[in-house]
């Protein structure tokens, strides 16, 4: 939005936060899409610092995120766009072969682990000739 709505970004706070606020300020945001933003933001930071996991949050995040992106759409792509109705997406759980896949991700994360240790086992193990 900063570069669509040529508005130069701040040099020194640029956080998401920052960023939300700046553009609330500038009227570029209604009220309902920088709540939103907050949601996301706030929601997404308790994920990533601390763990938190909810399928319900998850569930209204995305409602969140589909109305969010309506916006955008609407505002910066096409004002005649109407969207479909949101839907969640189906639950794979219960699936055949997604336990599989499960357990066949993280062998191969174990895997990746263990060849980017070695590997950098070897960059450390290895003289560096220096040279004038």
């Amino acid at each position: 939005m900063f570069e669509l709505d040529e508005i130069t970004p701040p040099e020194n706070d640029n956080t998401p936060a920052n960023r939300i606020r700046i553009l609330k300020n500038e009227g570029m945001l209604p009220r309902d899409i920088g709540d939103i933003l907050y949601a996301l933001r706030t929601k997404r930071n308790l994920a990533v610092h601390e763990g938190h996991d909810s399928l319900e949050d998850c569930k209204t995040l995305l409602h969140l995120a589909h109305t969010l992106c309506v916006w955008f759409m609407q505002t910066y792509g096409d004002y005649t766009y109407e969207p479909a109705g949101f839907k969640l997406p189906e639950d794979f759980r219960n699936q055949s072969g997604y336990h599989k896949l499960i357990e066949d991700n993280e062998k191969l994360l174990k895997e990746l682990e263990k060849v980017k240790a070695e590997a950098l086992s070897n960059v450390n193990e290895t003289p560096v000739q220096i040279t004038e």
